[in-house]
């Protein structure tokens, strides 16, 4: 198994997101064992895929994106905001 592999959560891919209208929740999965997370804007890195889904509750289309796990993103320093 890869460490790509390795690093993925217990639920190999599925992640659980709230409407932004009415707050039900939805279960999505990864597109692949790439993408590891889930934000609700892109990647400066512009490595992101995009996704959507529609509530089944009120209709709205909700939009997500899908990210990467970046090698240096575990020696990055946190954002100084002093």
């Amino acid at each position: 198994m890869s460490n790509r592999q390795d690093s993925l959560n217990p639920t190999n891919g599925k992640h659980t997101l709230s409407c932004s209208n009415c707050g039900k929740d939805h279960v999505v999965y990864s597109p692949s064992s790439e993408y590891i997370s889930t934000t609700l804007g892109p990647c400066p890195r512009v490595d992101h895929q995009k996704g959507f889904f529609d509530c089944v509750s009120c209709n709205k289309t909700n939009t997500f994106y899908w990210h990467k796990r970046h090698r240096d993103d575990r020696f990055a320093k946190p954002p100084d905001h002093s």
